[in-house]
């Protein structure tokens, strides 16, 4: 059975991940880590509860599984993994993104 996204009204950030990609809210997601169908879209860099939409950006957002997401979190260690790959992602997908803003995200994670 797949599941699916449901986008609410206080949840734009889906519905701009979905039209960046040329997709339908209510399609299927899949996880950009390990294909597996997503049940998320987590914010690389955490928006935090009510807080500032500036991160709702497609270079922030990313589909994964409710597993990859707890694993993953707002660890810092796990940021470079995250902005790389899903870099790697929309480059695939053909989605137009600034590459500059996440390349600086890729840097400022290479040590940690």
């Amino acid at each position: 059975m797949a599941i699916h996204l449901e986008v609410e009204n206080n949840m734009n950030y889906k519905k701009l991940y979905c039209q960046a990609l040329g997709l339908n809210v209510g399609d299927q997601l899949m996880c950009e880590i390990t294909g597996q169908p997503a049940q998320d879209i987590h914010h690389i860099h955490a928006r935090g509860m009510g807080g500032s939409k500036r991160l709702d950006r497609i270079e922030n957002l990313m589909a994964i599984t409710r597993g990859r997401h707890e694993l993953y979190g707002d660890k810092k260690k796990h940021k470079q993994f995250l902005f790389r790959t899903h870099k790697e992602f929309l480059i695939q997908k053909g989605v137009k993104f600034d590459t500059q803003w996440i390349d600086s995200q890729i840097d400022r994670y290479a040590d940690i």
